[in-house]
């Protein structure tokens, strides 16, 4: 079969292998040299196969909503915004996947539980929010835009520079922040949060997703970000991290 575009395939592989556990579609939507960055699984595609076949070892989730918050892809590269229910728990997920002739090649993941205890009267969570994508003909113009904050502010922790880059209507879903533009500022600045290079800079119109490195203390995480922008400046701001662990099912690293 073949898919129009690489979200196409994407979403295939969401439906038939994880959601439907159908292990025979593995053949069909992925590579036979499949590398993988997730802490979850091991390498390879016999890894991925083991791991849906333990899968199928639990009851299939009754809840038919599609946990997809938001999807998007650049060139070969797809990415994906993900509210999960697992063993109990609810779990923010971005998932990022490499496509090469027609099937998925690669995947990396950040995985980390929503906060459960909100503020009072928060409107904001990990998950929510979002519009319809827009404005494909500024997708280069806004990785652009993105790539500068992120490097000015992220890396360089250049606090002056925030506000020429955040809308007066800015929606912050960090775990760390509350729900007011000063507290994006304080997560630059008060929560031991170290920036490091960021890998992958992905976008599709009005959104726009980076893959990061960096510390929170002395701790090496992955953070993932998504950015929706409107004019120029940023409206909304949802974010994955993961601590990175000591021992992994493969060689390949987080990144």
């Amino acid at each position: 079969m073949e898919f129009q575009t690489n979200k196409n395939l994407v979403l295939a592989f969401y439906n038939r292998v994880i959601r439907d556990r159908e292990i025979e579609a593995i053949d069909e939507l992925v590579s036979d040299h499949y590398i993988q960055h997730s802490t979850m699984g091991k390498d390879g595609k016999a890894g991925l196969i083991e791991a849906i076949q333990y899968l199928k070892t639990f009851p299939k989730p009754v809840e038919t909503k599609s946990p997809i918050v938001t999807i998007i892809e650049d060139r070969n590269l797809v990415m994906a915004f993900l509210d999960l229910d697992w063993m109990g728990k609810k779990m923010a997920v971005i998932d990022i996947f490499r496509v090469s002739g027609g099937k998925i090649c690669e995947h990396w993941d950040v995985i980390q539980e929503q906060p459960v205890d909100l503020p009072i009267g928060a409107e904001s969570t990990m998950v929510n929010g979002g519009s319809a994508l827009t404005d494909f003909d500024k997708t280069d113009e806004n990785k652009s835009i993105i790539s500068n904050f992120y490097q000015s502010t992220f890396i360089g922790k250049n606090i002056a520079m925030v506000n020429d880059f955040l809308s007066e209507r800015i929606v912050n879903h960090l775990s760390e922040c509350l729900l007011e533009k000063k507290n994006f500022i304080r997560y630059l600045s008060e929560f031991n949060l170290k920036f490091g290079d960021f890998f992958k800079v992905l976008g599709q119109g009005n959104y726009v997703g980076v893959q990061s490195i960096g510390k929170k203390g002395e701790k090496p995480f992955v953070f993932n970000f998504i950015f929706r922008l409107e004019n120029k400046k940023i409206t909304e701001i949802w974010g994955v991290s993961q601590e990175v662990p000591d021992q992994m099912p493969h060689q390949n690293g987080m990144i």
